[in-house]
């Protein structure tokens, strides 16, 4: 195992996963996804063990699995978000997104979009 400068940019590079992970989970929540879909797209190679991410999948709700987070670097991103809709100019569509509750979103990486296997019509706007 390496120490130091080394290792910490190794954990830094891998959180990288678990920001995807987290930002499926939360998707798949808001779109309704089953457990299963939510988990087969998973990538578990940061520091949350998929215990932890399955976890996560089995909360019924974008809230749940916020609250979930408590005690995780990613947390306090995340804490005070909640679900709305925001029109994307550059699409000419509505998109539905995570806000912070001052209506700003929380950052591009938390930007969702509904995963193609996850649509349906009545999503779509």
């Amino acid at each position: 195992m390496t120490m130091g400068e080394p290792h910490d940019l190794i954990v830094e590079y891998l959180r990288r996963w678990d920001i995807w992970d987290i930002k499926t989970i939360l998707r798949g929540k808001a779109y309704g996804a089953s457990d299963d879909e939510i988990l087969r797209i998973l990538v578990p190679s940061g520091e949350l063990s998929i215990e932890f991410l399955q976890n996560l999948v089995r909360k019924p709700s974008v809230g749940e699995v916020v609250a979930a987070l408590k005690g995780t670097v990613y947390y306090n991103v995340i804490k005070d978000i909640e679900y709305g809709r925001v029109f994307d100019e550059g699409r000419g569509r509505t998109r539905q997104v995570l806000l912070r509750k001052d209506g700003r979103r929380i950052a591009n990486y938390w930007l969702l979009t509904v995963p193609k296997s996850c649509s349906d019509g009545d999503r779509r706007s």
